[in-house]
């Protein structure tokens, strides 16, 4: 019966806050619902499940990871002064972390294909 059993939803062993409204905890502590996701978000969350009037606990953890478009980081300068035969290296950071980000480099609005300078 669902009044033999305590659920408690956790977001990095922390008690999940639904005061701010984004997460919503179902009937009976069953499901958890996180609307409009933030980068804050990310993180693991547990379901921990405990027999009342027992230490007996069930846990289940899964780890989010929250995807949002890249931002580019790095400031480039308008102009660089450099003398022939001399080699610059440009660099593209940006706020994604993750292998799953690709860079595509243009030269006067033609994309560049391979590593080498056109």
């Amino acid at each position: 019966s669902t009044n033999s059993i305590e659920i408690i939803w956790q977001k990095n062993s922390i008690l999940i806050d639904q005061t701010n409204g984004r997460f919503h905890i179902g009937p009976y502590n069953r499901t958890l619902e996180v609307r409009g996701i933030i980068a804050d978000d990310q993180g693991i969350y547990s379901c921990h499940v405990r027999i009342r009037n027992t230490e007996t606990f069930i846990n289940a953890s899964a780890k989010l990871i929250v995807r949002g478009v890249p931002i580019i980081t790095t400031n480039f300068p308008l102009i660089h002064n450099i003398d022939l035969q001399d080699q610059i290296i440009f660099i593209c950071n940006s706020t994604q972390t993750s292998t799953d980000v690709n860079v595509t480099w243009y030269k006067d609005a033609v994309r560049l294909i391979n590593q080498s300078s056109k």
